[in-house]
């Protein structure tokens, strides 16, 4: 063991964004390398569901922090109660000059949190999924009327990831059978739904690439548009006949030779790229913008177009040289290993937060001594103190409800959780709650 993670589970988060990362707790306790204490809550987080704070404690050295995972499309936005208490920030769209309107002493937190794709294993629906049910059961005796309100919430919320793939079922390891197609099934979006990103550009260039491309290649391209009513009704000639539910996707894709990537929403990092990586396949991309902390390496890992003709040729190029192909397998198989399977990523986000560096920023070596915030100690009645103790910061004096994200302003606001600097949190030893398993 050399992690021991404690983090909550807030029960009207989805799990779209944050299975992966849930996942990758499971897996490393499973693997022997961590020890984790999961717990489900009250909502506390529901204008912000795509971060989890966890405490790490480094069993071998005994130091501890606060690490918060955002997890969300856009590169300007940050969750700035997090961002404020956390010791170290991954942020999964990391793009170095969206953190420039942020102070040096937070941006000094926040590191890339590398890439991210829905998905689950035995072990973290063995874990997840009774501590959900538990406690909308819990809801349901103490205010029926509540859980009624919010049945198809939680029913949405549990049957997603019921029927999210499992892990191994995105995997084709590079010495298995391929067929020779090209790939490219995407979806486009209502102009309002993606602002302030252009529908524009995002639409534009994936229409006319699946135009192209099947044109081009004929029976060897698969794909199209995710038949959608917006999609229908726009661009049918472009809609997919192939099976476009998640788990039917994943099941006939992984096969495919080559996967085109074009990028996600607001330049993010798109789901389908680790998805291209789990099953080996050799990609032809648009430039990447967003930043990993181990790059993908245009070449090796992917061949890089600028325009719908250069990704014809790109495709020509994959179909005629094997050598290539075989290089590129291998190298996105061994990538996907080494830094995207979810264990994996994880282990390297707290290898990276214990590194020295990081660790100093983190406990205040060689920084000015920081004010202390004031605490409150909590104690509901209704259970037993050892479950129920918590830390929790003086009340904000801003209104109730107030957004804690920011876009790109120079002066960062301070969220309901106060100004409260990572160093004296980490000396008061601040944590969501005492966890239990």
């Amino acid at each position: 063991m050399i992690y021991e993670i404690r983090c909550e589970l807030d029960d009207f988060e989805g799990l779209y964004h944050l299975a992966n990362l849930y996942t990758a707790v499971c897996e490393l306790e499973k693997e022997h390398r961590a020890v984790a204490f999961l717990r489900c809550t009250e909502s506390t987080r529901a204008t912000d569901p795509s971060t989890v704070l966890m405490k790490v404690r480094h069993l071998v050295s005994g130091a501890s922090l606060q690490l918060a995972f955002e997890m969300s499309d856009r590169s300007d936005v940050f969750n700035m109660e997090a961002l404020d208490v956390c010791d170290v920030y991954f942020k999964r769209s990391y793009y170095a000059p969206d953190l420039l309107p942020l102070a040096a002493r937070l941006r000094e937190r926040i590191l890339p949190g590398g890439l991210n794709f829905t998905c689950r294993t035995p072990s973290s629906s063995r874990r997840l999924l009774p501590l959900l049910i538990a406690r909308y059961c819990s809801r349901a005796i103490a205010s029926p009327r509540s859980v009624f309100h919010n049945l198809s919430l939680h029913k949405r919320i549990l049957s997603s990831f019921v029927r999210s793939p499992l892990l191994p079922e995105f995997e084709h390891q590079p010495d298995c059978d391929v067929d020779r197609i090209i790939l490219f099934q995407t979806r486009v979006w209502e102009p309002t739904d993606i602002q302030p990103d252009l529908a524009e550009e995002v639409n534009g260039r994936r229409v006319e690439l699946v135009r192209a491309l099947k044109a081009e290649f004929g029976p060897l391209f698969r794909g199209g548009l995710v038949p959608d009513a917006y999609a229908c009704e726009h661009y049918p000639d472009a809609v997919t006949v192939e099976p476009w539910r998640r788990d039917q996707f994943i099941a006939r894709s992984k096969r495919a030779l080559i996967g085109i990537y074009t990028r996600g929403l607001h330049h993010s990092l798109a789901f389908k790229l680790p998805e291209y990586l789990a099953s080996s396949k050799c990609i032809v991309s648009e430039p990447l913008r967003n930043e990993l902390a181990k790059p993908l390496t245009p070449g090796l890992n992917y061949l890089e177009f600028l325009s719908v003709d250069e990704c014809l040729e790109q495709c020509v190029r994959l179909l005629s040289e094997k050598n290539l192909v075989e290089r590129m397998r291998r190298a996105n198989w061994e990538y996907y290993r080494a830094h995207v399977y979810p264990s994996s990523n994880l282990a390297n986000c707290l290898e990276r937060a214990f590194s020295k560096p990081a660790l100093s920023r983190a406990l205040g070596v060689n920084s000015p001594p920081a004010p202390e915030a004031r605490f409150k100690h909590v104690v509901d009645p209704k259970r037993r103190q050892s479950d129920s103790v918590s830390f929790l910061p003086k009340p904000s004096p801003y209104p109730a409800g107030r957004r804690s994200w920011i876009l790109n302003t120079s002066r960062p606001p301070t969220g309901p959780l106060g100004n409260i600097p990572a160093a004296g949190c980490q000396r008061l030893g601040m944590v969501c709650g005492v966890l239990r398993r």
